[in-house]
């Protein structure tokens, strides 16, 4: 008897292609999306309430610490005590004090911080500029896996069946976790190709900048560390992945700094407890 099956048509493997990715989709759709909302140019901010108060605070990916300003210490009922002690890039000494044990809540997601610096952060901003209650850094998430998406501006704050479907079709990309501040701070810095080895680079949403290199590779991209002003830059990241922008050299204590002229071309999804990094181009 002949049991040979039909020729399979080419719109059941469309079919076939189709439950695929909308199995996908369903999966990406559990994650907790965070809104974020513009800030000047080019900076993001996120709303959220701290201790069942309501704020407004810069997501800031290379802040290090979560912090509230001192008056919104005050109205959450916190006494600041202590000391963080921290350094800028630039090698400048950031002294701030603290509170402890506070809930975190961002578009429904809670989370409770052990310790949140308290900091003018207004002070380092210009004057007439909206005013900030603060600045949520990757700390607050340092259990999680989180997707930034600053072209849609959006965070995702991922659920395991969300990330596995999120990184399908990204690339991974080599990272390092740093945990500065006697491992309170947590920024990532990703690997970038140089004619000389790899150069480690703090993946920052808060520079609104320039690409800052640390003099000592100012050869690696042909920049001049005795110019101030940037000029074009290229660059490939340790998984193929090209960037490019204005960039300039300065005096560091890291190899260098992306700021969001770079991340806003990609959405770049964090796997923090295992170190880990995907990314792919952004889509608007």
């Amino acid at each position: 008897m002949d049991t040979k099956l039909p020729p399979l048509s080419p719109a059941f493997f469309i079919l076939i292609l189709f439950l695929l990715f909308s199995t996908s989709l369903r999966a990406a759709d559990n994650a907790q999306l965070v809104p974020l909302e513009n800030y000047g140019e080019t900076q993001k901010v996120v709303r959220a309430r701290i201790n069942g108060r309501e704020g407004v605070f810069l997501f800031d990916s290379g802040g290090g610490v979560t912090t509230v300003t001192p008056e919104f210490a005050a109205q959450i009922g916190r006494k600041p005590w202590g000391k963080i002690v921290g350094f800028r890039m630039t090698a400048q000494r950031m002294d701030m004090e603290r509170c402890d044990d506070v809930t975190l809540e961002i578009a429904g997601a809670r989370e409770h911080l052990l310790t949140t610096g308290v900091f003018d952060l207004m002070s380092l901003l210009p004057p007439g500029a909206s005013k900030l209650d603060g600045m949520i850094a990757l700390d607050a998430f340092a259990d999680k896996s989180i997707t930034i998406d600053l072209a849609n501006s959006r965070i995702f704050i991922e659920t395991p069946e969300s990330l596995a479907a999120r990184i399908k079709g990204a690339t991974e990309e080599a990272v390092r976790v740093v945990r500065d501040a006697e491992g309170l701070a947590l920024t990532v810095d990703a690997a970038v190709k140089t004619a000389s080895g790899t150069a480690w680079m703090e993946l920052d949403t808060g520079n609104h900048g320039d690409i800052v290199v640390a003099d000592w590779l100012a050869d690696e991209f042909g920049l001049d560390p005795k110019k101030k002003e940037g000029r074009p830059i290229k660059f490939q990241l340790a998984n193929g992945i090209a960037g490019e922008g204005r960039g300039h050299a300065r005096d560091l204590i890291i190899d260098g700094n992306l700021g969001s002229q770079v991340l806003r071309n990609w959405i770049v999804t964090f796997d923090l407890p295992h170190g880990r990094a995907w990314i792919s181009p952004a889509q608007l």
